[in-house]
Formats: C-alpha cells, structure tokens, sequence
C-alpha cells in the first residue's frame, strides 16, 4: 500500500514519472537490491542477519569480471564462477554461524571487511571493463521493447522462493527454526544444516545480483555495491520481514525494496541531491525498525 500512495504521489507531482519507460526502469533497477534482498530475507526468517551481502557480491562479481576478461573464459562458466563463489562465501558464513556457535552479527561483519578487501586485492582497485555478451544481457539485455532481462529473472527468483518457503517442507521448516530454534530442534528439524543452506542461498543471490550489476555497468571491481548491504536489509524489514525471525513474506523483500527505489527515482526526478536521498532512506530505515519493534512488542503483551 505505501509503495501505491507513493507511486500515485509521485505520478502526481512529477509528469516523467508514470511512463512506461520510466517505470520499466526502475523495475529494472530494483532487480539488483530485490534479488539480494530475497536472500538476505531467507536468513533473517531465521533470526540471523547478514551484513556482508554487498561484500559477497562484489567478490564474486570481481571475479566474474576477471575470468572474462583476463583469464579469457566463457561467459556462462564465468556466470556459474560467479554464483559458486557467493555460495561458498555463504556457506563459510553459514558454518561458522550454525556449527561454530558465532554470532551472525560478528561473522557476517567480519566477512563485510574480508569480501570487499579481497576483491579489491585481486583486482588492484582497477575496474575490469568489457563483460562477456551472456554477462551483459543479465544485466541490461532487452526482451520485448523495453522489457529488460532482470525483470524477468526477478520474477522468476520470487517465483521459486515463494514456492519454495509456502508449498515446501523447508519453508515450513525455515520458519519454524526463525519461531523457536529449540522448540524446532525439539521436533527435530535439521536447524545447523537448515541455517547454512540460508547463508548458502543469500551468497548464490548476491552473485547473481552483482552479475546484473557488472552487467548494466560493463565493469566490475571491488568497489562495486558499496554501502547497498544497508538498501538491502532495508528492503527486508520495510517488508515486513520481522527482524526477530520466522514471521514475513518472502515477497515482502520485494515490495521493500521497491519501496525504497521508488523513492530514489522520484527524488532523481526531482532534482534532489544524493545526499538527501540518503537522509530519507536512513529515516525510512529506522522507522520500518521501529514498527517492527513496537508490532513485536504489541504481540507479546
């Protein structure tokens, strides 16, 4: 509903708004943080937190660029490179936070720093420039007129997860492990494996993500996605995904993160300067935060 008032006020106040192309692509646009933010959503149903979404995508979106680029490789294999490498940043997260007894605050932290930093290491802070064609078309390939490839595929990642979390035993289970992890336990749902496979799942989607985004830019390096960890778990929470886990829509990530595009277009539109577009979406943030904290607080009286 808020995204519709904001949508109508914004098709009021500015006329450029509500063309198709204009709304083609901020739906395009979106495709990066909703992607990202339908993985980070999986892990905060669980009650972890992933601050290091951004980080795992620009590593793998890194070395996506170099195995185009410089090792010379097909640009299918460099896209499977790039989704198995945010996987198994995921699941090096995951396995320290299910098995190692870690805090996901602390762990995810950390790989925050150590994602990023090895992704600028291997690239020296120089950008890798002229994707492979199969990496440009995730990113800005054209379908039917203006319809761009990442729409679709955002689609079709809501699309799976959906089935995934309301029609399957592991979405039963994932919210189950968010609800209660010993009561879960208890009933013996896998809870160690279950955590990792999130952690697994939101590193593969921050690859696939960060492939849009080398995609749409023709250039990759560790700089990519700065800050966008923060757009990301926005989206989540503004969702109406509780940060206190296992209650929320996965396509609540979605309507977040849309949300919050919306807003940034308008405000392009408008002429504001970036500076003020990020004070609104940090107030948006901490008031999504606080409805969250107060609808949590009002449940349990």
């Amino acid at each position: 509903m808020g995204t519709l008032l904001l949508g109508a006020y914004a098709s009021i106040t500015n006329e450029f708004f509500l063309t198709s192309r204009n709304l083609l692509t901020v739906l395009a646009q979106v495709s990066i943080v909703a992607i990202m933010a339908a993985g980070a959503a999986l892990v905060i149903i669980t009650k972890g937190i992933d601050l290091a979404v951004a980080a795992i995508g620009a590593l793998a979106g890194t070395l996506a660029g170099i195995a185009t680029v410089e090792w010379g490789w097909n640009g299918w294999f460099a896209i499977a490179f790039a989704l198995a490498v945010g996987s198994l940043a995921g699941w090096s997260q995951g396995m320290l936070i299910a098995y190692g007894g870690l805090p996901a605050f602390i762990v995810t932290l950390g790989g925050l720093s150590a994602w990023r930093g090895l992704a600028n290491h291997l690239t020296g802070g120089i950008a890798n420039t002229g994707m492979a064609s199969e990496i440009e078309f995730i990113g800005r390939g054209k379908l039917v007129g203006d319809l761009e490839f990442p729409i679709v595929l955002t689609a079709a990642v809501y699309a799976g997860l959906w089935v995934l979390l309301n029609r399957r035993v592991f979405g039963s289970h994932l919210y189950a492990l968010g609800g209660n992890e010993s009561a879960a336990e208890n009933v013996g749902v896998p809870v160690q494996r279950l955590k990792t496979t999130a952690y697994v799942l939101a590193g593969a989607l921050a690859g696939l993500g960060a492939l849009i985004q080398i995609g749409r830019l023709d250039s990759a390096n560790g700089s990519i996605m700065v800050g966008l960890e923060l757009e990301v778990i926005a989206a989540v929470v503004i969702g109406g995904i509780s940060l206190f886990g296992g209650e929320g829509s996965i396509l609540g990530a979605f309507y977040g993160a849309l949300f919050i595009r919306v807003i940034r277009n308008w405000m392009n539109l408008e002429g504001y300067s970036s500076f003020i577009q990020s004070i609104v979406v940090g107030v948006v943030i901490v008031s999504a935060v606080l409805i969250d904290q107060l609808r949590k607080r009002a449940t349990q009286q």
